[in-house]
């Protein structure tokens, strides 16, 4: 066996000098070169048939559709709305829910007096009695609308009307009555009805909104009612915009 040189070593890359080493013992050689990129290429290969690759063949569940986002969900309660309850018209046929929250559900003593007045308190137009039981609110407003829708009772202009309220209610009358409003308030005098006779509502000149019912400080029961007043139209506005 050939004796080693000491400039050479067992870590040489090179050996002994005599020795033949293989092609790929280095490692820069083209054989180990070539064998890295074929075992790269296979992983390569692998990875890319993934996608191939199918499940076994398997009974499948039917596709269920989810529920509508608000399925689960339920509707906020109906808030009713409430009006403003001022004024009332006592012409219009009236609720009466609505009625009693407005005026309140409190009860009026036996034998009072009701005032029925204009808001500006300049004159009483009509009184109502509250009667021999305890009366509310809206048992006396009902027993007004009553009173203006029916026709004018003779007994009650005669009796219960002062001279000037009588004297004022002939001449609204004869200003809704036209040409025949005379010979009509004639036969309403001579105790006739006839169907375009004076109703009620005459009693009241023209003061057929409601806007409150409460007791003033000297304990009397009012009744504030007013005229339909019409707004007059609003002038639009303007606006230059040439700067």
């Amino acid at each position: 066996m050939p004796a080693r040189s000491q400039s050479q070593s067992f870590n040489s890359p090179r050996g002994h000098a005599n020795w033949n080493l293989p092609d790929s013992a280095g490692p820069h050689s083209p054989r180990s070169t070539a064998s890295l990129t074929n075992s790269d290429s296979n992983v390569l290969r692998s990875a890319s048939s993934l996608h191939l690759l199918r499940p076994p063949p398997a009974p499948r569940m039917r596709n269920i559709p989810l529920p509508h986002e608000w399925a689960d969900r339920t509707a906020p309660p109906v808030v009713p709305y409430y009006q403003e309850p001022f004024p009332i018209d006592l012409r219009s046929d009236l609720d009466l829910e609505h009625l009693t929250r407005a005026l309140g559900n409190y009860s009026i003593p036996p034998g009072s007096t009701i005032h029925i007045m204009p808001t500006a308190r300049d004159r009483n137009l009509l009184q109502l009695a509250s009667g021999d039981t305890p009366a509310t609110p809206v048992t006396i407003v009902r027993r007004l609308c009553r009173t203006i829708r029916r026709p004018l009772s003779l007994r009650v202009y005669q009796s219960e009307l002062s001279p000037e309220t009588q004297q004022a209610v002939y001449r609204a009358f004869l200003a809704r009555g036209g040409s025949r409003g005379r010979k009509i308030w004639q036969d309403f005098l001579n105790g006739n009805q006839h169907p375009d006779g004076p109703k009620g509502e005459l009693l009241l000149h023209g003061h057929l909104l409601l806007w409150g019912f409460r007791q003033d400080g000297q304990h009397q029961w009012i009744v504030d009612v007013d005229v339909e007043r019409h707004r007059a139209p609003s002038t639009p506005r303007i606006i230059n915009y040439s700067y």
